[in-house]
């Protein structure tokens, strides 16, 4: 018996230890994490074809740890009407990455560092009316002990540019739905734009969710840029909705200049309560049935 005690207090010193490594590695791997933010997500040029254009970005390391990035110019496009966004993109309008120029590619930033990147937007001469885009990537390279399966991080600046002469700014609102029955939270409320145009414009929503007060219980209003030749899915929610609820719901979606106003009540109720209404209706109905037939036999 006078070997148990010290065999059980060596195997608590070696779980200890044990932990305090794991915990050690843990930490070690936390404060090795990269984290890497590019601003302004956007860029807006209205040029002429030939103009060059000289700008800078900015590169925020608000990680723990220092590393390398690499910066380039990628084509943009959508993939979908929940807009996606695609970096390899073949569509002829994709082409803005390529008057980005960059005289250095690689940096190396310290933690909590920020660095403007210069670059230049030299237009090609012969480049055609309306709209053009790409993206500024910014990539984290990985260090020498991060492993053959560690992940690149990249973000990303999207350059939309409009180049003078024959430029047509065209589209409509296609569709607004606001379902007036929703049986979970969020509430939700959407529009379909439309862009026929040859290039981008923004669109403005704005929602806003009343009470049977009329009390204004929550307003967004956002901007949503619409690329030429396609349609975008503007979805938009209300997560503090109260699971059961009537609402009084505006919904406005503005398309160069010209409004479309949806105006409608909405309920939420989940399904299981008008399952329950439903069967205490029928139990209602039955119980009065038979208390008329009863009455009726006697």
């Amino acid at each position: 018996m006078r070997f148990i005690r010290p065999i059980a207090l060596a195997t608590v010193a070696v779980l200890t230890l044990t932990s305090l490594v794991m915990y050690t590695g843990r930490a070690e791997a936390a404060d090795k994490v990269e984290s890497i933010t590019l601003s302004p997500v956007a860029k807006n040029y209205e040029v002429k074809p030939g103009q060059i254009i000289h700008d800078t970005v900015t590169i925020l390391n608000d990680g723990q740890t220092a590393y390398d990035f690499t910066i380039y110019g990628a084509p943009y496009s959508v993939s979908n009407g929940a807009y996606d966004p695609s970096f390899a993109s073949v569509n002829p309008d994709a082409d803005a990455y390529t008057w980005l120029q960059f005289a250095k590619t690689t940096y190396h930033i310290e933690p909590r560092q920020t660095i403007k990147v210069p670059y230049t937007v030299q237009v090609k001469s012969d480049a055609a009316p309306g709209g053009h885009y790409g993206a500024i990537m910014a990539e984290v390279e990985p260090g020498d002990d991060a492993g053959q399966l560690a992940r690149k991080k990249r973000v990303a600046s999207i350059v939309y540019a409009t180049v003078a002469g024959d430029v047509k700014l065209a589209g409509s609102v296609t569709a607004i739905d606001v379902p007036w029955y929703q049986s979970t939270t969020p509430l939700t409320a959407s529009a379909t734009v439309k862009n026929t145009g040859n290039t981008h414009f923004t669109s403005t929503v704005d929602y806003q969710v009343s009470d049977l007060l009329g009390r204004t219980v929550y307003q967004t209003k956002g901007d949503y840029t619409v690329l030429p030749n396609t349609t975008r899915n503007i979805a938009v929610q209300w997560n503090d909705a109260a699971w059961f609820g009537l609402y009084h719901v505006n919904f406005t979606t503005n398309v160069l200049g010209h409004n479309t106003t949806t105006s409608t009540f909405v309920l939420i109720m989940p399904i299981w309560l008008i399952v329950l209404l439903f069967v205490a209706l029928a139990i209602g109905g039955a119980y009065g049935l038979s208390r008329r037939s009863y009455r009726s036999t006697k």
